[in-house]
């Protein structure tokens, strides 16, 4: 008996989940408002599924260059959920509660996108003894 090709062919599928993370540890600055591990890459899931879901793990600001994509139908920001990510996570997706918030933050294309103040990397700053090393004037308004 001969299977037939199609047969063998995997479905496409209804949704396509791309997860994302940003690392953050105490201590450290970030260095960038971008996702790490290739997580500007979402393009090429979304460009061959037409029902794209985005979570985002992050500890703040992402700039998500592919977030007005045709096919990325829902962007999650999760932020550091915690043990019950996975349970809140499908609880969200599922429809079973509506997270129903707005951010406190643009999701931006790009750093010109928003106002957001620039990453000021200060690990060189560890092992000063000037007291106002630190000092950050924040005046780049709402």
């Amino acid at each position: 008996m001969q299977t037939s090709l199609k047969a063998l062919l995997p479905s496409t599928p209804d949704v396509c989940l791309v997860l994302l993370k940003s690392w953050a540890t105490e201590g450290e600055d970030r260095t960038s408002l971008h996702s790490d591990w290739n997580g500007d890459e979402v393009e090429k899931i979304a460009s061959t599924c037409s029902n794209t879901v985005v979570v985002t793990h992050s500890n703040g600001v992402n700039i998500l260059p592919w977030a007005d994509h045709p096919n990325v139908t829902a962007i999650l920001a999760a932020h550091l959920p915690g043990q019950e990510a996975g349970s809140s996570i499908v609880d969200v997706l599922w429809g079973e509660v509506n997270p129903s918030s707005h951010l406190p933050y643009t999701i931006a294309k790009s750093e010109s996108d928003s106002s957001f103040a620039p990453i000021q990397n200060s690990t060189t700053l560890q092992n000063t003894n000037d007291p106002t090393a630190w000092q950050s004037d924040f005046e780049e308004g709402y």
